[in-house]
């Protein structure tokens, strides 16, 4: 027996057989699901994520204890209550100079998607500059830096595909 409630439609004193029916159809379903390959999913976007949040630690770190060069970390995920494509992390220098940084734990085949990604980010920073300037800083910001933080054994691959397409972001 299935411990679910029938729809309204289901004619009283028919739930009984609903619900049986319904049992009989999620049984044959879950039968059949791949309970193994998700989990294997599952623990590989587990561990994607958990290397991703580990660079972006790595990253903002030195900017949360002391200030190398004036900039101190700011916030995560600037603009994410815009639901905008937007950064990991923000620096900020109190002098108008701002840095938003990007963690790329992992890189596909071909490094050009992660160079597009950034340009989009890029661009959606640059076009929601007033509002940085007026809910997150207080003051307006002179000067933009993007920088993309990866693993070493990345880093020659997304810089030649930076190269590549004449962006400007700094690895």
């Amino acid at each position: 027996m299935t411990n679910v409630d029938p729809p309204e439609s289901v004619p009283e004193g028919q739930e009984t057989k609903y619900r049986g029916l319904y049992g009989k159809c999620v049984e044959h379903k879950l039968e059949e699901f791949p309970e193994q390959s998700k989990s294997e999913d599952l623990r590989e976007e587990i561990n994607v994520q958990r290397q991703h949040r580990k660079l972006i630690s790595y990253s903002i770190f030195p900017f949360v204890q002391e200030r190398p060069a004036g900039y101190k970390f700011f916030t995560a995920e600037p603009l994410e209550e815009l639901d905008v494509p937007n950064f990991d992390f923000l620096l900020w220098n109190l002098d108008g100079k701002v840095i938003f940084g990007e963690a790329k734990s992992s890189v596909p085949a071909s490094a050009d998607t992660v160079v597009n990604q950034l340009e989009e980010r890029k661009e959606v920073a640059e076009d929601h500059k007033e509002h940085i300037e007026e809910e997150y800083l207080g003051s307006e910001i002179d000067h933009m830096e993007f920088v993309v933080s990866t693993y070493v054994n990345h880093g020659d691959k997304i810089a030649k595909a930076i190269i590549e397409e004449g962006a400007e972001f700094i690895t």
